[in-house]
């Protein structure tokens, strides 16, 4: 039986990261993993925008939603349907 390690790097593999490391969070008590790339010739990994983080739930991986995304970072989403903008508030 793999651990979820093991099944973390090989899903990021499989989708093109060089590997998944443990985020030291949980989220809805799920370890998470965070897929990413291999350094660059400057030393600092690639922007790739916001972790891409892997759930595993009962043995399968996967990537996190944009919404779960933001949960996990603890950031409050924008409602659908939202249409104000800054300029309203100046």
């Amino acid at each position: 039986m793999n651990s979820d390690k093991d099944i973390a790097i090989k899903f990021a593999k499989e989708n093109r990261f060089d590997t998944a490391v443990r985020s030291g969070k949980k989220w809805n008590g799920e370890l998470l993993y965070v897929a990413k790339f291999k350094n660059g010739p400057d030393g600092n990994p690639p922007c790739t925008g916001y972790p891409q983080f892997v759930i595993i739930e009962n043995s399968i991986p996967r990537f996190a939603t944009h919404n779960e995304i933001l949960n996990i970072m603890g950031i409050t989403p924008m409602p659908i349907g939202f249409t104000q903008r800054l300029e309203d508030y100046i």
